[in-house]
């Protein structure tokens, strides 16, 4: 449900921060253009609601509108301290939207005649870890129909790359494959990516302050980055964050810091390009040809995009309910989140980026889109929409209702007013809906994975909750027995890397469980795979000790027991 403004400025009063809304948000918009004034606030405001309700110390916004070339929104602080404001030169992490940028230098270096979009990629970077079988085009690692896994390192563990599916067969996003494309990019210029992408897009479209590679000597720019304080837990928004660690980045997946004065640049220039104008360094008819192609992602993956998406050159074509188009992405980094929308038609577009990393399962989706539509809406002098709700939604759930009881005890459920609820050991927390049968609950013995309710004929009669069934008082479900062998293999697995992976395998009735509710197929010896073969990870136990697995390998990464 939205919020209408009455309720924002009500939500924004109980928030945790003290600043006044109408006069913080008032004092931002005094060198816009009257017409759009009550948007820009409205947008501050919305914006601040995302600010406090994620629980991050800052945020910042891009706009630009037509006779609104650029209009950057800073809010809070760069860290919890509070002692340095976001400002204009205040760097975040664009994250995938990176991709859109390393997209643009593959296609002004094939407008050249130094790549061919059509040519066999295994011709232009020889010696990378390529997957034998059939050809793979340039274009087809831009718009993620290559074949290539999503998340494997150039160089897997267990060797060479390999094709999930066949290329132009399916859509999956592969950061591997925009990781690949920024080594080629690299190749055909002779000079690291960060370089290439500041003498081709940065500097001709005055983005002074972005770098093209997120390095430690750049960290004082930054603002802080944070995330989920208990990795190891089902994230609920509100639980506590931690500072997150520094990586460098390099790669073409997600190298990118900008901030929201840059950003908006970039943004007037993708709209150059696709209303024929020329943009992002093309010519009239290829930034055209740039900006409209799309493929169609049905039979994959719609990385979180509601009603689904097209997709082509690092450029997500979505449109809202009303069908109007959009160009989007998102980026999701260790300790930063971001998204940019762009209406083509009304010549606006918002970017937000937030220091809360990928593990808090955010984008600032919502932000962006509010930010376009009530821009445009002023400038066509209509009224400005409602922002949608952030509040968490109160599940209401009758047939949950009852006493459940398992090997670890009792778990009842009770449906007040005030939404589902868990009680266990005499502590009693509302029930956070995930998707669909699928719970999460902010209560330590229950938080480390999601509660799944069972259904059979249409009717709750147990609930999966990691190696545990628990059966509703006056149901028949026969549980079926756990196998010794199995449960040697479950546990909890992490990695050191950036993203700081950590993955955790349940054993249930005889099956293995990837996060407690993800059935694992078997595939090989003690290798496995979740759902369709084309779209899932690759996942292998190795390095066994009386049976029990030391190593973790997905998708050619290699993650150590680390069990709790």
């Amino acid at each position: 449900m939205p919020l209408n403004r009455r309720q924002l400025v009500q939500s924004l009063a109980v928030a945790p921060l003290a600043a006044t809304p109408v006069r913080l948000f008032a004092a931002a918009t005094p060198n816009a253009p009257p017409q759009l004034r009550p948007a820009i606030a409205a947008i501050a405001a919305y914006a601040e609601v995302h600010r406090r309700t994620m629980g991050v110390p800052g945020m910042t916004i891009g706009l630009t509108a037509p006779g609104l070339p650029s209009y950057p929104l800073h809010l809070g602080f760069t860290d919890f301290s509070r002692s340095r404001r976001v400002s204009a030169d205040t760097l975040f992490q664009v994250g995938s939207i990176s991709k859109l940028m390393t997209a643009t230098m593959v296609h002004q270096l094939a407008a050249e005649g130094k790549l061919s979009l059509d040519g066999d990629v295994r011709s232009m970077l020889p010696g990378a870890a390529w997957p034998d079988g059939p050809k793979i085009s340039l274009q087809q690692l831009l718009d993620h129909v290559s074949g290539l896994p999503g998340d494997a390192p150039l160089f897997p563990a267990d060797g060479k790359l390999w094709l999930a599916y066949q290329p132009g067969v399916h859509w999956l996003y592969s950061n591997t494959g925009y990781a690949l494309l920024g080594l080629i990019v690299e190749r055909a210029e002779r000079a690291p990516l960060a370089n290439v992408l500041h003498r081709r897009l940065f500097a001709p479209l005055g983005m002074a302050r972005t770098r093209g590679s997120i390095l430690s000597a750049d960290r004082a720019l930054f603002a802080q980055g944070y995330e989920p304080a208990r990795r190891e837990d089902v994230y609920i928004t509100g639980d506590p964050l931690s500072p997150a660690s520094w990586t460098d980045v390099t790669e073409g997946a997600g190298s990118v810091a900008s901030t929201a004065d840059d950003m908006a640049r970039l943004l007037r220039s993708i709209l150059g390009a696709a209303t024929g104008k020329g943009g992002l360094g093309l010519d009239p008819a290829n930034a055209a040809a740039f900006t409209s192609h799309d493929v169609a992602t049905v039979g994959g993956p719609s990385h979180g995009i509601i009603g689904g998406m097209r997709y082509g050159n690092g450029l997500m074509h979505v449109a809202d309910a009303a069908k109007r188009p959009y160009f989007h992405h998102t980026g999701g980094m260790p300790s930063f989140t971001s998204s940019f929308h762009l209406d083509a038609a009304s010549g606006v577009g918002a970017f937000a980026s937030v220091p809360l990393g990928y593990p808090a399962n955010y984008r600032p989706r919502l932000l962006t889109m509010f930010a376009v539509q009530a821009l445009t809406a002023a400038a066509a002098g209509t009224k400005l929409p409602d922002p949608p709700s952030l509040a968490t939604p109160r599940v209401k759930g009758a047939d949950y209702v009852g006493t459940y009881t398992g090997p670890a005890g009792s778990l009842t459920f009770a449906d007040p007013p005030a939404g589902l609820s868990v009680t266990r050991n005499g502590q009693t927390v509302p029930m956070i809906q995930e998707d669909g049968d699928l719970y999460a609950a902010r209560l330590p013995t229950l938080a480390a994975w999601p509660i799944e309710f069972v259904r059979k004929d249409k009717k709750v009669v147990a609930i999966n909750h990691g190696p545990n069934t628990y059966v509703r008082s006056g149901a028949s479900y026969p549980v079926p027995a756990s196998d010794p062998a199995l449960a040697l293999l479950a546990g909890r697995f992490q990695n050191d890397s950036a993203w700081n992976i950590i993955v955790t395998v349940a054993e249930r009735g005889g099956k293995l469980w990837l996060g407690g509710n993800e059935e694992l197929t078997l595939t090989g010896n003690l290798q496995y795979r979740t759902g369709e073969a084309w779209s899932s990870p690759r996942i292998r136990f190795a390095d066994l000790i009386d049976g029990r697995p030391q190593t973790l390998i997905i998708d050619g990464s290699r993650l150590e027991r680390r069990d709790i």
